[in-house]
């Protein structure tokens, strides 16, 4: 009966890491639910400022903002997004692994990085290039102050001289796809392109099934002060977009990881109660065949 005290041991524990882990994905999915609001929220104005970039694209000359010109590339900086904490499957490993990739393939140039999250500071060892910035402990409070700050520093840093200066700017974060699904994505966000800006929002009305109409804009006081507080703008967005992707890909691989581990729980406690079933049986024979062998002897 020993064995059997052991199996019902192990059952209990099984059975209380379940209710935690049931618990998490509970958690995980009421947590997703803000975030995907928070992203609906966001669209709208995102779309917008891509909007007026598309509209102005055909009347800038392309010199009219630093952010505008294409220079030779020497220095690259890399903004890893990822999580504060585990528990959510291979979320923050493959986050890891394709901002290694991405460093390794571009060679020939001085790579830096800015670091979104703890996993993502932590992670930054792995990637052999230096962390100049990091923010942590921000998703819970998300707000749109943070990719204005990150924006600023990276602003600065791009019109800096010397060692400071940075030539590109990459984005690497989860995409949220859907509740089951995540799709790491390297994106280049400076210099700005133009052309592309005009063509993702090209696509996007062609998506919703409207008519690409290019609107009209008069530009107060002057092209050159009207750029230099759009550009902030979109950059803030971009980043601000990325980092609630990234927060809502979290939650969903979390919750996903949780379900599967309540999952895993149950089967294990199955396996576990017909294990001692069986235990249980034989230690009843066991001591049936002692009491028939006891009377037999009398």
């Amino acid at each position: 009966m020993a064995q059997a005290r052991q199996i019902l041991d192990r059952i209990s524990s099984v059975t209380n890491t379940q209710k935690i882990t049931r618990a998490m994905k509970m958690v995980a999915a009421a947590k997703l639910n803000r975030a995907q609001a928070r992203m609906e929220s966001v669209r709208p104005y995102a779309k917008g400022i891509v909007r007026i970039f598309s509209g102005i694209a055909d009347d800038l000359y392309g010199d009219e903002h630093p952010l505008l010109i294409t220079r030779p590339v020497e220095k690259v900086l890399t903004i890893v997004i990822a999580g504060d904490r585990g528990l959510c499957g291979g979320f923050n490993n493959n986050i890891i692994r394709t901002a290694k990739s991405h460093l390794e393939g571009m060679t020939g140039v001085e790579h830096k990085l800015f670091a979104v999250g703890k996993r993502a500071i932590s992670g930054s060892r792995k990637l052999r290039a230096p962390l100049i910035k990091s923010w942590y402990d921000v998703f819970d409070k998300l707000s749109f102050m943070l990719s204005s700050d990150i924006a600023a520093h990276l602003l600065e840093c791009y019109q800096a001289t010397g060692d400071e200066r940075i030539d590109e700017v990459y984005l690497v974060y989860n995409k949220f796809v859907s509740r089951m699904s995540q799709e790491v994505v390297v994106e280049k966000l400076m210099p700005l392109d133009l052309a592309g800006i005009k063509a993702r929002h090209k696509n996007a009305n062609e998506e919703a099934g409207e008519n690409y109409v290019r609107p009209v804009y008069e530009i107060e006081p002057d092209p050159v002060s009207a750029i230099s507080s759009l550009v902030k703008h979109f950059i803030s967005c971009e980043i601000y977009h990325a980092i609630i992707e990234s927060y809502a890909a979290e939650l969903a691989a979390r919750m996903t990881s949780m379900e599967n581990a309540t999952n895993s729980a149950e089967e294990m406690i199955d396996t576990l109660t017909l294990e001692y079933n069986r235990a249980r049986q034989a230690g009843i024979t066991a001591e049936l065949l002692d009491i028939i062998g006891g009377a037999n002897a009398l």
